[in-house]
């Protein structure tokens, strides 16, 4: 007699489940089940990780959902065909359709309208005694749902020792008055006994209890693990037809998601030939348009393989898509780079998807398609930032919101939110909370070590405290809720609510499905990824002015790449603003490193990330490429493999060549590696992957040593690496950033200020570089400036450049819109006029506080003060209908109460606004001359190994070296940066003076590497204090 568990709640029921649904069907197999459903809340999010697993693990998912309704008692609904699937997907969407974001509101009508096709069963109520009312209003409807749904209703019961035999007697009875089956269920929540405890934790986080006063909320789920059949049988050893028909209905629920298949809705084509013709002839028109009529026979090798297997694949619907998507960017004149796996093709470039020329690589058509493993492709493709709506918008408007949507993403519980929930649910002390989770970033992340306990003054001896962190560590992960992905969008023939419930997404005029990408990816469904780069927009509004200001015509096609000048510019470290350069990391390594072509862009692009690090893979490169350690290669077949980065492996694709090549590999071998290694579960099958590889390599005649390095490395790629076409999308688009800064840095300036969001740190640190590369700066003022930055006429070198009020923290724009449109002749002339117009007084005040009322006469304090008398009156009046003035004494705002003429002088022409006029350090250098602390220019007269004492800004967090055993970081003050270098004793004992000071002064020895003045720290302060009043 076998019993098929149908009410399992996994995670994905947030807050409600224990355990994720790979936990749960792989506890199932081991405990014999041979199918089990799966009953997530409204929501079938869980479904296909679920099915997934289940297909590893040999055994059958029921799909089926628990429907809980606003005017009736829960249903467990299960499809028992693909209609009836879709039914049910199409319910799902209306319910969340009608509530708000993570809420899914169905009613009774709602099920009665989609329920043919599917079985139900009556969930029974979870009270363990229920009154009189309560018994009378559950009868009531299940009367109502016997009527409607006949031979395919059910009524459930649970037994555990917690279950009320007297509520199980009346379900008994209940099932027998109105003709309904009774099947078994358990009703699990998690897939062990170990995780009651994870159960009682979340049901205090859902409930805002604590472990002390939930109660009986807690003994609800007490017995909701997932038993073995005997356990069960034994339970229901009176009722065995409550058993048998739970093999009853899951013989009846014969769908499986396997049933779903992804069609793409047919793409128009400009003519009756077939779509195939007509992109073969768009590929063969580009290509001939970008190498002439004579093509390199590589190219033309390329484009006929790659177009037999698109053909083959059946992708050609997939690239007309993506083909049309990119020609309506290119009728917007939108800015735009093809990148991801498929974007590594000919055909890709052929067709204006990506700039990247693929006779610049050696391409790996397989990473993205093959014939040997029928795996989904998928592009991504960048655009400017703010214009990336309108095609998000173009392809809803095209294709239909029914047929096309945004992708999901999980949100999960980040080891921060885990330590605060769950010590509040156990009552752990509000203040060790806090102290935890304000460190945890620091920590490993598996267990909590004792030193770092100890470190923070805790005992890690206390039990109620090993508990808390034990249990966070296992809630780590636990879905939270679901949110669009940042744009990949899935395009579908049949109405998407058939395939996936479709959802409201928190963004306007957007909606997105239940899936994520690993979701759909395992369903055999494709995306086309729309994101964003905000470096597009800067470059495309960079053009837009090179053409206003200087009467030059540039794009991303006709800049050429091999400018000394601009490599030169980044291999000084002059990398201020710049794409994927600007950090600290990448700045000490160009600075090393020192780029002379294209190509060591795309490395040094490639080498800082967290799976070549990981892999010790970067300084064997960078020892390579100085000459201080000799270039082997164990075969000439992987020497032709990494010959161009001197035999490290750096990219994906030289992964996959050195697996087929040296381990034997098959290409579809290598690219399920690949995918594999790429994932987030790549820890559970990285055993046995490495094992193949160091096997096949051995067999081979390659030496252990050399094959275990390669799987470590490997393994390390898992972390996160490049493919080389990602690399080089990347470098393209950091280089012709580069040649602008190079060449026009008022324009980079600009079109930088005007891509970034409000961020005073960063606007600072390019208005000062800006001001180093000769470019006058002027500030925001009332009669001059406008939203945007512009460039002014100047007789220099460069336009000067003319901040603009967008840089202003706070500021409305409505009002920017309305100063502006209420300038004159000759402009404002007194503050009331802007009121006059209708500008707030917290607007003027702003503007005062940025000195922007210099062009009538008013420095900041005075304007500060004249603020502070406007009458406060209701905005919206005009410029003819004036005031009296105010009468009275002149008010003195607290911040601007003082005598001190030099006070008033810094005040004005030295603000203290963010968009300060002089580096700070500037402004105190008299006093730093007078304890004889040098600038950076003056430490570039200073000889190697002599002690200086140097004081600045550190403009980057402190990071250990690749060695562990120094931390770097940067100094800069008005002259230039200096990099310090401080061993980690010095560094765990300053840590504090070093994090918070504004301005710090060190004392060390003078050391140059690669032409980079370092200081080796031996001693620091902090002189915050000579800031003085400038704090204030």
């Amino acid at each position: 007699m076998e019993y098929v568990e149908l009410q399992v709640t996994s995670n994905f029921s947030f807050l409600q489940g224990a355990s994720h649904p790979e936990e749960l069907v792989g506890c199932a197999a081991a405990l014999g089940y041979n199918s089990i459903a799966i009953t997530d809340r409204n929501s079938l999010a869980g479904i296909v990780r679920a099915h997934m697993a289940a297909r590893d693990r040999g055994i059958r998912i029921i799909v089926g959902c628990r429907l809980d309704l606003i005017d009736g008692p829960s249903l467990l609904a299960y499809p028992t065909t693909m209609a009836a699937y879709s039914r049910l997907s199409q319910l799902l969407t209306i319910g969340n359709y009608r509530a708000g974001k993570g809420q899914c509101h169905l009613m009774k009508r709602d099920v009665y309208e989609h329920g043919e096709g599917l079985k139900f069963i009556i969930v029974s109520p979870d009270i363990p005694t229920l009154n009189l009312e309560c018994k009378r209003d559950f009868e009531k409807h299940i009367a109502e749902y016997q009527a409607v749904f006949r031979k395919d209703l059910y009524l459930s019961i649970t037994k555990d020792k917690f279950e009320a035999d007297s509520k199980i007697d009346w379900l008994l009875q209940l099932g027998a008055s109105f003709s309904i089956p009774i099947v078994a269920t358990n009703n699990v929540h998690y897939h062990n006994i170990e995780r009651q405890e994870i159960q009682a934790i979340l049901t205090c986080i859902r409930e805002e209890s604590t472990i002390k006063d939930a109660g009986i909320k807690l003994q609800m789920y007490a017995e909701r693990y997932l038993k073995r059949q005997e356990e069960i049988q034994f339970l229901f050893k009176e009722h065995p037809d409550a058993i048998i028909r739970t093999a009853e209905i899951a013989s009846a629920c014969q769908f499986s998601l396997d049933d779903l298949v992804h069609v793409y809705k047919e793409e128009i084509t400009n003519n009756s030939e077939s779509k195939y013709h007509e992109l073969t002839q768009a590929v063969w028109n580009g290509a001939k348009e970008i190498f002439g009529v004579d093509l390199p026979k590589t190219v033309e090798n390329s484009i006929k393989y790659e177009l037999r297997l698109l053909n083959e694949m059946k992708y050609v619907d997939f690239f007309m898509k993506v083909y049309d998507i990119v020609n309506f960017a290119r009728s917007r004149k939108i800015f735009y780079q093809g990148r991801g796996s498929a974007a590594n093709s000919t055909v890709c470039f052929c067709l204006g998807i990506t700039s990247i020329n693929p006779t610049w690589f050696d391409l790996l058509p397989e990473r993205f398609i093959s014939s040997e493993i029928r795996v989904p492709i998928n592009i991504d493709i960048d655009f400017e930032h703010e214009r990336r709506e309108e095609i998000i918008q173009y392809i809803y408007n095209k294709y239909g919101r029914e047929h096309a949507a945004i992708i999901a993403t999980v949100n999960q519980f980040q080891r921060k939110t885990a330590i605060q929930c769950v010590g509040k649910a156990m009552c752990l002390d509000d203040n060790i909370i806090k102290l935890i989770s304000s460190y945890v970033e620091q920590f490993t992340t598996g267990p909590f070590e004792d030193k770092q306990l100890r470190a923070l003054g805790l005992d890690p001896e206390d039990l109620l405290l090993q508990r808390v962190l034990s249990l966070s560590i296992q809630i780590t992960g636990f879905p939270r809720q679901i949110r669009q992905h940042s744009g990949g969008v899935i395009i579908t023939n049949r109405k998407l609510t058939e395939l996936c419930p479709v959802l409201r997404a928190s963004a306007k005029d957007r909606t997105n499905i239940e899936w994520n990408k690993d979701d759909i990816a395992a369903l055999g469904f494709t995306r086309i990824n729309i994101l964003s780069l905000g470096v597009l927009t800067s470059i495309r509004k960079a053009f837009d002015l090179l053409e206003q200001h200087y009467g030059r015509n540039y794009s991303l096609n006709n800049i050429p790449l091999d400018d000394y000048e601009v490599y030169r510019m980044i291999g000084h470290g002059d990398t201020i603003g710049l794409f994927q350069i600007d950090s600290q990391a990448q700045h000490s390594l160009l600075t090393l490193f020192k780029p002379s072509n294209y190509y060591d862009l795309v490395i040094a692009l490639a080498i800082l990330r967290p799976g070549i690090i990981q892999g010790n893979m970067v300084l064997p490169y960078l020892r390579r490429r100085n000459g201080e350690e000799k270039i082997e290669y164990p075969s000439e077949e992987l020497k032709e493999i990494l010959g161009r980065t001197l035999g490290i492996p750096l990219f994906q694709e030289q992964m996959m060549r050195v697996v087929i090549i040296a381990a034997g590999f098959t290409v579809g071998e290598a690219n399920q590696m690949r995918q594999r290694v790429t994932s987030d579960k790549f820890i559970e099958t990285a055993n046995w992957w490495t094992e193949k590889l160091v096997t096949g390599m051995m067999n081979n005649g390659y030496c252990e040593e050399y094959a275990l390095q390669i799987a470590k490395q490997l393994v390390a790629f898992g972390s996160y690496s490049f493919s080389e076409h990602h690399a080089a999308g990347y470098a393209f688009l950091t280089y012709i950033a580069a040649w602008i800064k190079c060449y026009y840095p008022d324009v980079f300036s600009v079109s930088l200020l005007n891509s970034m969001s409000v961020d005073d740190g960063q606007s600072i640190k390019l208005i000062l570089d800006t001001e180093k590369s000769g470019v006058k700066v002027n500030p925001i003022d009332i009669n001059y400036s406008f939203w945007d930055n512009t460039l002014e006429h100047d007789e220099g070198q460069y336009q000067s450049l003319r901040l603009g009020f967008r840089q202003i923290r706070g500021i409305r724009y409505n009002d920017v819109k309305l100063l502006i449109a209420g300038r004159k002749n000759g402009g404002y002339k007194r503050i009331q006029a802007l009121r006059n117009i209708g500008i707030t007084v917290f607007t003027i005040k702003l503007l005062a506080s940025e000195n922007a009322f210099q062009s009538i006469g008013l420095n900041r304090l005075k304007a500060l003060n004249e603020v502070s008398m406007l009458k406060s009156m209701e905005a919206g009046l005009f410029e003819n209908q004036q005031f009296d003035e105010v009468q009275g004494t002149t008010t003195i705002l607290p911040m601007t109460m003082r005598k001190d003429s030099n006070w008033m002088k810094h005040d004005d022409d030295k603000t203290i606004s963010p968009l300060i006029k002089k580096h700070p350090v500037s402004l105190i250098r008299e006093k730093l001359d007078l304890l004889n602390i040098l600038s950076v220019r003056q430490l570039e007269k200073v000889s190697d190994n002599q002690i200086v004492k140097m004081a600045g800004l550190i403009i980057d967090l402190p990071l250990l070296d690749s060695e562990g055993e120094l931390y770097v970081t940067k100094m800069e003050d008005e002259t230039g940066f200096s990099m310090l270098l401080m061993n980690r004793v010095l560094f765990n004992k300053q840590r504090k003076t070093i994090l918070k000071s504004r301005l710090l002064m060190i004392t060390g020895k003078v050391a140059r590497k690669h032409g980079i003045i370092h200081i080796n720290v031996n001693e620091l302060h902090d002189l915050t204090k000579l800031f003085g009043h400038l704090l204030k």
